[in-house]
């Protein structure tokens, strides 16, 4: 949607089976998870990735994340596709891996003047995607329960990675940080919890900070409210040079 300065809505395009060049079937879960991609064929006009986590391209709902290029008008001119092949996803669950439930940007990581992505599954587990220029998969990293630094945070039925959201730069190293939660932890209260997962420059984790009722003073909330269904990145509110969250609860 395009917008005024007061806030209202100027104009709109809609992006669907029937209204764009994309090639979208019924059921995919097609525009579920949608992330900004900045410029990325240097035309002047934001781009965007968006999954369709049910499509049945690789199969039965194995899912697969969009490349859409747009034009200024909102339009899509072209687009590509991001498969959840094995050669390019070493290990991935199949079928019905439910790739690209959960989506987000996290910036140039690697520093090649790509837009870099993580995507969620069904799974409880999520990948780190480095992307080569022309859209194709650079290399993958799997974070699950076997992982050395956050492997014991994969809880099965946690949902584990199904929200994700870029945080900028914090460790001042030149690579975005990455709000993760499972918001169906500590079963079966559902307390949930959220995390702050610090990158570096080859798509991996090193290090993360825990944000739940018993590490934040104050951050008491009941069971069964699903902590870590919703987490945004809002800006410096305060001004003291270091990012703020929102986090939902269902």
């Amino acid at each position: 949607m395009f917008l005024n300065s007061d806030g209202t809505v100027k104009d709109d395009v809609k992006i669907s089976q029937n209204n764009s060049i994309v090639d979208v079937t019924k059921g995919d879960k097609f525009g579920m998870e949608v992330s900004a991609a900045g410029d990325l064929d240097d035309d002047g006009n934001t781009d965007v990735f968006v999954s369709a986590f049910e499509a049945q391209d690789v199969g039965v709902d194995m899912g697969l994340i969009y490349i859409l290029y747009l034009d200024s008008n909102g339009t899509v001119k072209s687009y590509k596709k991001i498969l959840p092949t094995f050669e390019d996803f070493p290990g991935i669950t199949f079928p019905n891996a439910g790739f690209g439930d959960g989506l987000a940007n996290v910036g140039d990581i690697d520093g090649n003047g790509m837009t870099d992505i993580v995507a969620g599954t069904k799974a409880d587990l999520f990948w780190i995607i480095l992307l080569n220029t022309d859209g194709t998969v650079k290399s993958s990293k799997r974070i699950d329960d076997s992982h050395p630094v956050v492997g014991g945070l994969s809880v099965s039925g946690s949902l584990f990675g199904r929200i994700l959201r870029s945080l900028p730069d914090l460790n001042f190293d030149g690579v975005n940080e990455l709000l993760v939660t499972a918001c169906r932890d500590f079963l079966p209260d559902n307390y949930g919890e959220a995390y702050v997962f610090f990158l570096d420059s080859s798509g991996d984790v090193t290090s993360y900070e825990l944000i739940d009722r018993n590490t934040v003073s104050g951050l008491d909330y009941p069971p069964d409210q699903q902590f870590g269904s919703l987490i945004y990145h809002v800006g410096d509110i305060n001004s003291d040079g270091y990012p703020e969250i929102a986090v939902g609860e269902s």
